[in-house]
């Protein structure tokens, strides 16, 4: 899918400088729905050697534009080509990495205090460790198949949801549901997501849906 074909408006864009002086731009448009507690959002990076379009789903707008815009990150880290944001250090989009929102609220409170505490602490000649960075060496048929087995159990899950909304009683129902829905965020976010700059499709959708 080119950004042609994508009829919603841009939202969020941001200008890189690329090596030869040329101009990348991520571009982000507004999500849209797809269907009951379904939204998607597209973002693309035009401009560059490869040219990337990519489409995430949530279970609303603003979770889908969030996935998106983490996915777009993710994405740029991968690029091969070299690039800077406002003069800064090469491969550096300027998009900060967000605590996924698969954990509970304590434990991203923790995370976010830990942040605060390093973000204090920070010498500018300090760099991170490239070991962070997603690393990948397997084929893009390599990353396919893993995230086909990972949309498998994502699929699975949701006719884990199905069940308990069949099954079981209102409150007792939310914390079950809330479980599930923990668990597919943790294969969107620990799978799909850090595999889609190595795939070969252009769509990164979970089938089934998101939980709800």
């Amino acid at each position: 899918m080119s950004h042609s074909d994508n009829s919603a408006p841009i939202v969020a864009s941001r200008s890189f400088v690329l090596s030869d002086g040329r101009e990348g731009r991520l571009n982000v448009f507004a999500p849209v729905p797809e269907g009951e507690n379904e939204w998607s959002c597209v973002f693309e990076l035009v401009g560059f050697t490869q040219a990337v379009t990519r489409k995430i789903y949530g279970i609303d707008a603003l979770q889908s534009l969030l996935l998106a815009t983490e996915l777009a990150r993710r994405t740029l880290e991968a690029v091969r080509e070299p690039f800077n944001w406002l003069g800064g250090e090469a491969q550096d989009s300027g998009i900060g990495q967000a605590v996924p929102t698969f954990f509970d609220l304590r434990t991203r409170r923790r995370l976010a205090t830990v942040l605060a505490r390093e973000e204090a602490s920070y010498a500018p000649n300090e760099r991170a460790d490239e070991t962070d960075l997603v690393r990948f060496s397997g084929s893009s048929a390599d990353a396919d198949e893993i995230v086909r087995i990972a949309r498998e159990a994502y699929w699975t899950l949701k006719k884990a949801a199905d069940e308990v909304r069949r099954s079981l009683p209102g409150p007792e129902q939310h914390a079950w549901l809330l479980r599930i829905g923990l668990a597919s965020s943790a294969i969107m976010a620990e799978l799909v997501m850090p595999l889609a700059p190595f795939v070969s499709e252009a769509e990164e959708r979970p089938e089934g849906g998101p939980m709800t």
